[in-house]
C-alpha cells in the first residue's frame, strides 16, 4: 500500500476561512497525527545545531500551528451546525457534508447533547408549573431516577501527554497524565483524539 501523501495543511487552513466544512481526506487526523510525530522522531536523530535541524524544527512548529488551527475552526463550524440543526429539528436527512468519520461522531454526540439539555429544562418547567399555586390541586410530579450511564456513552483511550483537569459530559472532572488509560464520555473522547492528545483503545489494542 502507497504511503499516504503528506498533508497540505497552509493549503487546508486557507480553504477553513470559508464559512463552511472544506473536503478534506477521511483519514486526515490519522495523516497529520503520523506526519507530526514523524518530523519529531527525525528532528531527535538531528544535531541540534544544523541547519537542517533548524529547517526541520522550523516545519514542524509550523504543521503543529496550522493543524491546531484547522481543528479549531472545523470542530467551532460541528458546533455551530449541531446547534442550528437542533433548533430546526434536522439530523440524518440534512448532516453537514465533508465531515470525517471523528467528526461526525462528535456531531452526533453534540447533538444528542443538547437534545438531553433541552428535554431537561423543559421536564424542569413543566415540574415547576405542576408545583404553581394555582394548580395545587395537581398530582406532584414523581421524582426521576437518574439512570448509571451506558458503556457504549464512554470510550477506552491511552493519554499522549498530561491533560489539564476538565469537565467530562457526565458531570465529572478529569485530571489525566501521559500514558494514562482511562474511559471517558465520547464526546470528551473524540475531542481529545481529535486535538491528537488521545488514542482510542479497542479490543486490546490501539487505534
Amino acid at each position: 500500500m502507497p504511503e499516504p501523501s503528506k498533508p497540505d495543511l497552509k493549503n487546508i487552513l486557507r480553504e477553513e476561512q470559508k464559512e463552511k466544512l472544506s473536503p478534506i481526506d477521511k483519514d486526515f487526523y490519522e495523516n497529520v497525527r503520523k506526519h507530526i510525530q514523524e518530523l519529531g522522531i527525525e528532528l531527535k536523530s538531528m544535531d541540534p545545531g544544523s541547519i537542517k535541524y533548524q529547517i526541520l524544527e522550523d516545519e514542524l512548529n509550523k504543521a503543529k500551528k496550522n493543524y491546531n488551527s484547522i481543528l479549531e475552526k472545523r470542530m467551532a463550524k460541528i458546533n455551530y451546525e449541531a446547534s442550528v440543526r437542533k433548533s430546526l429539528k434536522l439530523k440524518d436527512d440534512r448532516e453537514p457534508e465533508n465531515m470525517t468519520q471523528e467528526e461526525r461522531d462528535l456531531y452526533t454526540g453534540l447533538y444528542d447533547l443538547m437534545s438531553t439539555f433541552r428535554n431537561k429544562c423543559l421536564d424542569v418547567s413543566a415540574q415547576a408549573k405542576a408545583r404553581d399555586p394555582a394548580q395545587a390541586a395537581a398530582p406532584e410530579p414523581k421524582k426521576k431516577t437518574r439512570s448509571a450511564p451506558n458503556i457504549k456513552d464512554y470510550i477506552m483511550v491511552r493519554i499522549l501527554h498530561d491533560i489539564p483537569t476538565f469537565a467530562g459530559m457526565d458531570g465529572k472532572n478529569y485530571t489525566l497524565a501521559r500514558e494514562d488509560v482511562a474511559t471517558v464520555p465520547v464526546v470528551n473522547a473524540n475531542a481529545l483524539i481529535l486535538r491528537g492528545a488521545a488514542l482510542k483503545i479497542k479490543m486490546g489494542r490501539t487505534e
